[in-house]
């Protein structure tokens, strides 16, 4: 995979995606794949979020995503924007490159991954993965 605070972006969103939306029998690998640490609580958490009636529809393209400054080859942290009642929540995913990859490092409180995130006014500082009308 490569390297860059592209590759990392797509790589936080992409785990994201896939583990909601994998067939059963496969998201839990697709899970120890792309996620490092956690273990069988994150697999329990996960398993607790696809019980939502199609919880892989909630994974939408954000309205601003940027890797935060002091990006670094083998650590980086992904922030994404999505559009709410105030402005934006900013959801952050710290990501580590490991054996060749990059993968959300899971934070010792996983519920963190789950949070409210932040409210920010603008998107401001993000880039846009949404293409223009």
């Amino acid at each position: 995979m490569p390297t860059g605070p592209g590759a990392v972006a797509t790589a936080a969103y992409d785990a994201l995606a896939r583990a909601l939306s994998a067939p059963e029998r496969v998201w839990q690998q697709v899970v120890r794949e792309r996620y490092y640490g956690g273990g069988q609580d994150l697999l329990n958490r996960f398993a607790r979020s696809r019980r939502t009636t199609g919880a892989a529809r909630y994974v939408v393209v954000p309205d601003g995503v940027r890797v935060q400054p002091g990006y670094a080859d083998d650590l980086a942290i992904v922030q994404f924007a999505t559009r709410d009642d105030l402005g934006y929540t900013v959801a952050t995913w710290p990501m580590a490159w490991i054996d060749g990859d990059w993968r959300v490092r899971v934070p010792d409180n996983i519920e963190t991954l789950w949070g409210p995130g932040t409210s920010v006014a603008t998107l401001t500082g993000f880039g846009s993965w949404k293409g223009q009308p």
